[in-house]
């Protein structure tokens, strides 16, 4: 055969394919796309307030006392009484020139002269906190009208709770032990009214140790059936223990406050009061629900729930603080009291009035922190998020081509 001298054909060259135009780089999603599976809510003790909110959520096993009910709460306490903890932690030679030793029994109970050592025998043994306890106690016999003084009774308020908030532990348990001391058989029905009242606004900022707490809860529930009361017959010691037993447990749960309180929350607690408080829709539309001192923001989110009607925990809305400038907000931490929010409010205000600044404007709103893809629990909490995505579409937070 005859060959081609041409030789081998070269390789066919083919053409590359037209290149496809490129397509624009799809946006990252939307912060408000719903997550493919419902987050779990934190597991936060819930506190009984004022609200009369219960929780679905199991609670922590590790508190003082896990009842609900006042004589439950008493019967938790019983065994702890407060002479066995003042026998092995007070001071018991402070009698006289030479420091004999007194009498258990005398050592517990009320006494109008002013004391010159302190009851605990941490405190006596430190100079600087011997020092805040002979102050606290001339504060608190002061208030309690044990004592003349020229300063009105809510000025020594003032002065003790902001002295609690900054000291240490053992001056706290240091004023709660001269507390149930000036509580404890007082002759005088105004001073020992007067000396509850102070007890509730002590237990409404900081708590005891876990070493006292239980002996403090024991004085509480002896004074159930207390018959003292006021000259006008609307106070009396025995509703009083019912609201500090009660508020016990919630203190030892939630800790110090953060925030020194406002005047006016002072005079509420003291009376065991509750303090309205102004909530706003996304709408425009705002619900007033009276909250106490351990009312934290997730107590106040199911109570706006329960009034708005049906919106449960699980339907993604909590409160938040919201400023009128820039639109700037924050969710509340679900145990944070909210009536630390607004002392900070106050404190801002004041610093500013001094400063002779502008003062931001501040609010409570009741917002969707999570969207859900599922069901939600009824048609209101539906409405909720329809009318949240649709605000938050007009201010610009989600951008929507239309």
């Amino acid at each position: 055969r005859e060959l081609d001298s041409r030789g081998p054909a070269p390789p066919t060259r083919t053409e590359p394919p037209a290149r496809r135009p490129s397509l624009p780089v799809p946006p990252p999603p939307l912060p408000a796309s719903p997550p493919l599976k419902r987050p779990t809510p934190p597991s936060l003790p819930v506190t009984r307030t004022s609200l009369d909110t219960t929780s679905s959520e199991s609670e922590d096993n590790d508190s003082i006392a896990l009842s609900t009910s006042v004589p439950a709460l008493a019967q938790d306490y019983e065994g702890h009484d407060f002479p066995t903890f003042a026998k092995a932690h007070f001071q018991m030679h402070r009698k006289g020139l030479f420091k004999a030793r007194t009498e258990l029994d005398k050592i517990c109970r009320w006494k109008r002269a002013t004391m010159k050592l302190a009851l605990l025998e941490s405190c006596c043994r430190d100079a600087d906190l011997l020092a805040e306890a002979l102050q606290a106690h001339r504060n608190v016999t002061g208030y309690m009208g044990d004592r003349s003084s020229s300063k009105n009774k809510d000025g020594h308020r003032t002065k003790l709770i902001g002295q609690l908030l900054r000291c240490k532990q053992e001056l706290r348990d240091e004023v709660y032990c001269q507390l149930v001391k000036q509580t404890t058989l007082n002759p005088s029905s105004e001073s020992a009214i007067r000396g509850w009242e102070l007890l509730l606004s002590v237990l409404s900022t900081c708590p005891p140790s876990e070493q006292l707490a239980p002996h403090v809860g024991w004085h509480f529930g002896e004074h159930l059936s207390s018959t003292q009361e006021s000259a006008d017959y609307t106070q009396s010691v025995a509703s009083y223990a019912e609201k500090c037993l009660v508020a016990l447990p919630q203190v030892m749960k939630l800790g110090c406050r953060r925030e020194k309180p406002t005047l006016l929350e002072a005079q509420a607690t003291s009376k065991g009061e509750g303090i309205p408080v102004r909530a706003y829709l996304v709408d425009g539309r705002h619900l007033t629900i009276k909250i106490d001192a351990w009312t934290t923001a997730l107590d106040l989110a199911d109570a706006l729930g329960s009034e708005l009607g049906g919106v449960s925990r699980q339907d993604g809305l909590r409160v938040f603080e919201v400023s009128d400038e820039a639109l700037q907000e924050r969710c509340l931490d679900d145990d944070e009291r909210v009536l630390d929010v607004l002392a900070y409010w106050d404190r801002m205000q004041l610093q500013d009035k001094k400063k002779r600044r502008k003062s931001a404007h501040y609010k409570l709103m009741y917002k969707v922190r999570y969207f859900y893809t599922d069901t939600l629990s009824s048609p209101c909490a539906e409405e909720l998020h329809y009318q949240q995505a649709r605000q938050d579409i007009l201010d610009e937070r989600y951008p929507c081509s239309l």
